[in-house]
């Protein structure tokens, strides 16, 4: 993903916009107008956004963030937070799958009870915390990341295109 089609969220934009949304700091200060980054001019000599590297003077400056741009950064976790689950609990059901078939399928396990639910346990337990792992913390978490993103390019144009 360039920052050309789509220079939003930034470190410090996404830090103020999750603190606004947990009420720990209003939703006020200045901003870029063309990428809503917070602007800081006693410490900004160059007069340029930090971000996007537009020049800005106190004409392009806004008051707040848009209420839009908070619903962008919300749909963008919720894409990404249900890839993540989803492909997580798929790791826990391979996990199940294969721990139940290896258990009922080896005859030994199968015809001793106790020593087959206590290997049945033990392998529960380490693979389906592997797999959760594997399956949502890393295939999950980059699918979600560029639906995500994708989403996120796709709103950002058609806002900018509104609001042009």
């Amino acid at each position: 993903m360039s920052k050309e089609k789509c220079p939003l969220f930034s470190e410090t934009l996404e830090l103020h916009m999750v603190e606004v949304g947990n009420g720990l700091r209003p939703n006020a200060g200045q901003f870029c107008n063309f990428c809503f980054e917070p602007v800081d001019f006693k410490n900004n000599k160059n007069k340029n956004c930090k971000n996007c590297k537009k020049n800005i003077t106190k004409n392009n400056i806004v008051d707040s963030v848009p209420e839009e741009i908070f619903s962008m950064l919300r749909e963008v976790r919720k894409i990404e937070r249900h890839y993540v689950i989803s492909f997580a609990f798929l790791g826990i059901f391979l996990s199940l799958l294969t721990g139940f078939l290896l258990v009922l399928n080896t005859t030994f396990l199968y015809s001793n009870e106790i020593l087959g639910t206590i290997i049945l346990f033990a392998y529960l337990l380490i693979t389906g915390r592997l797999l959760a792992n594997i399956f949502g913390g890393v295939i999950g978490d980059q699918l979600g990341y560029k639906k995500g993103r994708a989403k996120l390019e796709l709103r950002w144009s058609e806002w900018k295109d509104k609001n042009s």
